[in-house]
């Protein structure tokens, strides 16, 4: 039986020798005439095959509306034969490609090429050596959709321009001539009314003439063109002619303009390259001096190109586009203009999706750069130099683009930013901070935000702030999954609340798998040594740090005691007090750890005008304002020696009309302490926690007063830190007399404060 088939086998290769041989020498495949095919659901290629190697065919399915399937992508591995299409056979095929054909030197394809292509809609010869074209070679495809020739270097526009000469394509909508004309010996060309004539009957919306050396427009678009949706000039000569966008940015079907790498600068010529006034500004501006945009104008994209913008703030100092728009997305990637900061607010762009900055050398923002955009969804801001934007800057960068979801900040030598920096984005899923000199992270998120992931790798962390942990441990349910990138930093592993909170939190959540952190083995550095946080280290550190606590306790103790001994002694009266007419009960447990307490060296230089700013639950301000407020001035007015001004109160004190986490920020800069009334509603309130917040990050001294028993796990963020570690007062529950030793602690603790850093400045 094996010998069978062996024989068998034999036979047929032998067969197949000898019709392979007689294919060779008759010039046709087996099979090849096609028409025997027409019928089929698969139409076979038929190719003159006396070219043997220098040919790979391959067949595709492409469903066309008669449900045949015609196309052809060849390959042609040295040249192109001048009969390669002179078969009535190809009148069948609807899509022909000419794939990979970079080896192709020259090919110079006449009428004669064409004739039996009369079928076809897609036209791709890209890179096919094409060097010469014969006149009027396309007027013979009525069909044509798309025609590409892209990249075909060594064909000049000129013979272009003669080879479309008779065109009948009514329904060519794409037309790609990427590349051509483009060798350094080539003269400059101009797109003139030839060229343009040709594509008069055909409705084409796409054009790219990309790295050609054009460097004029002479027609007016509209009129050739009018239906063009989609331009694509990127890497041309244009030289500033006043036609050079005017004639495109006044058509109504615009719906993209692409610029890229524009204009470009070729060897050959010593030309200083920068695109002047006239060319993009001339009759470009609206009665108000904003810059026109095309009605349906969508997609705009100056990527790594050159562009003189002084004329906008020569003429008006600002950035404003025409708000009767439709642009969604703009790419300004690398680009060159004049500008180092934007100096104001961009206007006119209440649709923008995606705003892309990267790479554009900003060295600064304005607070309200981004304010107008409601709809942006994507921002890039990355490679750039934001190292001397300040952080009240950042805190407002982002206040009015509530349907933000990417933001990319990366690579711009940032080394602080304030906790708010998002805490308006409900919608942000993807943060990237990389290759930035971030020290600690505390960002504050939304409490409806979704995120998947934030990137903080390559910054020099030492550690995160207890702000983020506390945020994370609150969202952990809509955060499932979030993934925190964070290889190439120099966490610290050390006896301090907020590394040791950090270590707990990381090996947590490798442990239940809540939060990945990659790459998975992170380490710290603790004395000079390299740790994993696993449970070993934390346990050892459990053992070491309360033994260095005891210094530290011991130390702080010697610190402090000649400055606050007063305040000491007027509060053990505290927890005795009582009110007469407002009664509020409260069992908290008092805890004191001296390892919070700082040193006077270390708090910020600040220069506040009022003395306390009250921090409340808008369910508590009757409280407040009967039972807090009136004591609090009272008191303060008799204690204060300068005139500084007494209790600063959210809503009565905020200017009108502003925002109100901008004014927050401001208020707790501008008071020398905060007093926090805590009851179960402030925990609850994101509100409050904010203004907790801005006080901790402005250096502002905090005083807890409890004015009813708390339950502790509604703490968030800061204010686990406030309720776990920091000396309280609770509001007296019986005792009216006590009520007056309350504020008389109270207020002798902030004058003693007060005094004792105007004396450092």
């Amino acid at each position: 039986m094996a010998i069978f088939f062996i024989r068998l086998w034999l036979a047929l290769v032998i067969i197949y020798g000898i019709l392979a041989e007689i294919t060779t020498l008759t010039g046709c495949p087996l099979a090849c005439r096609c028409s025997d095919y027409t019928n089929s659901s698969i139409y076979v290629e038929c190719f003159i095959t006396n070219y043997n190697h220098d040919v790979i065919l391959h067949n595709t399915s492409l469903p066309d509306d008669t449900g045949r399937v015609f196309i052809s992508v060849i390959t042609f591995i040295n040249q192109i034969p001048d009969a390669a299409f002179q078969e009535p056979s190809w009148n069948q095929v609807l899509h022909l490609k000419l794939d990979d054909n970079g080896n192709i030197t020259s090919w110079r394809p006449s009428i004669q090429s064409f004739q039996y292509l009369r079928s076809v809609r897609y036209l791709y010869l890209r890179d096919a050596g094409i060097t010469y074209i014969e006149n009027g070679s396309f007027s013979n495809l009525p069909d044509l959709i798309v025609l590409d020739l892209s990249q075909n270097r060594g064909l000049h526009l000129i013979d272009l321009t003669n080879a479309m000469v008779g065109l009948s394509s009514p329904n060519l909508q794409v037309f790609n001539v990427s590349g051509v004309n483009s060798r350094e010996n080539m003269d400059l060309c101009t797109i003139d009314h030839p060229f343009m004539e040709n594509l008069r009957i055909t409705r084409l919306t796409v054009l790219d003439i990309s790295w050609t050396r054009t460097f004029a427009f002479a027609v007016p678009f509209q009129y050739y063109v009018p239906y063009l949706e989609s331009l694509n000039a990127s890497g041309t000569m244009l030289l500033g002619q006043s036609s050079c966008l005017s004639e495109i940015y006044v058509m109504d079907s615009l719906k993209e303009l692409v610029l890229d790498k524009w204009p470009q600068i070729t060897r050959s010529r010593s030309i200083r390259r920068s695109v002047i006034n006239e060319c993009i500004y001339a009759n470009l501006s609206t009665n108000r001096d904003c810059l026109k945009s095309p009605p349906n104008l969508e997609i705009v994209s100056f990527i790594d190109s050159i562009i003189n913008i002084s004329y906008i703030f020569e003429r008006n100092g600002r950035i404003c586009i025409n708000p009767n728009n439709t642009i969604r997305r703009i790419n300004l990637s690398g680009l060159q203009w004049t500008l180092s900061k934007l100096f104001s607010p961009i206007t006119g762009l209440q649709r923008l999706e995606e705003f892309d900055i990267s790479r554009t050398s900003l060295t600064d923002l304005h607070e309200h750069s981004f304010r107008y955009f409601p709809s942006l969804q994507i921002l890039n801001m990355a490679g750039n130099s934001f190292s001397g934007v300040i952080p009240s800057t950042f805190s407002k960068l982002f206040f009015g683009n509530g349907n933000l979801s990417y933001l990319n900040i990366s690579w711009n030598k940032i080394n602080i930013l304030p906790f708010d920096l998002l805490i308006t984005n409900s919608q942000i899923t993807l943060l990237d901070l990389s290759h930035n000199i971030l020290k600690s992270f505390g960002l504050m998120f939304h409490k409806d935000v979704r995120l998947q992931l934030i990137d903080v790798s390559y910054n020099g962390l030492v550690v995160f702030d207890p702000v983020f942990l506390g945020d994370i441990s609150v969202n952990l349910p809509n955060w499932h999954g979030l993934n925190i990138r964070i290889t190439g930093n120099n966490l610290q592993c050390n006896c301090s609340i907020t590394s040791l909170e950090m270590m707990a939190w990381m090996h947590s959540s490798q442990s239940r798998n809540t939060v990945h952190i990659l790459p998975p083995n992170v380490t710290c550095i603790y004395e000079d040594r390299v740790f994993e946080i696993s449970e070993d280290i934390l346990s050892f550190l459990g053992r070491y740090c309360p033994e260095k606590d005891s210094i530290i306790i011991l130390s702080a103790v010697v610190g402090i005691f000649t400055a606050s001994c007063v305040g000491a002694c007027l509060m053990f009266g505290i927890w005795y007090c009582r009110i007469n007419k407002c009664i509020m009960s409260s069992r908290t447990v008092k805890h004191i750890n001296l390892q919070n307490n700082v040193g006077i060296n270390i708090i910020p230089d600040r220069h506040p005008d009022y003395a306390v700013f009250l921090s409340f639950s808008s369910n508590d301000e009757d409280f407040v304002n009967e039972c807090v407020k009136p004591k609090l001035e009272k008191k303060l007015k008799c204690l204060l020696k300068k005139k500084t001004k007494l209790v600063f109160v959210g809503d009565a004190n905020f200017d009108v009309g502003s925002h109100i986490c901008e004014e927050v920020i401001s208020a707790a800069s501008r008071c020398w302490c905060t007093v926090l009334i805590i009851s179960n509603s402030f925990l609850e309130s994101d509100w409050c926690l904010f203004e907790v917040q801005s006080a901790w990050n402005s250096g502002c001294r905090i005083f807890p007063l409890f004015i009813e028993q708390c339950d502790g796990r509604k703490a968030k963020g800061i204010m686990k830190v406030v309720c776990r570690d920091m000396v309280r007062m609770l509001w007296p529950k019986a005792r009216a007399d006590l009520q007056e030793q309350l504020f008389d602690s109270l207020c002798a603790q902030i004058v003693q404060h007060i005094n004792l850093h105007e004396k450092s400045r």
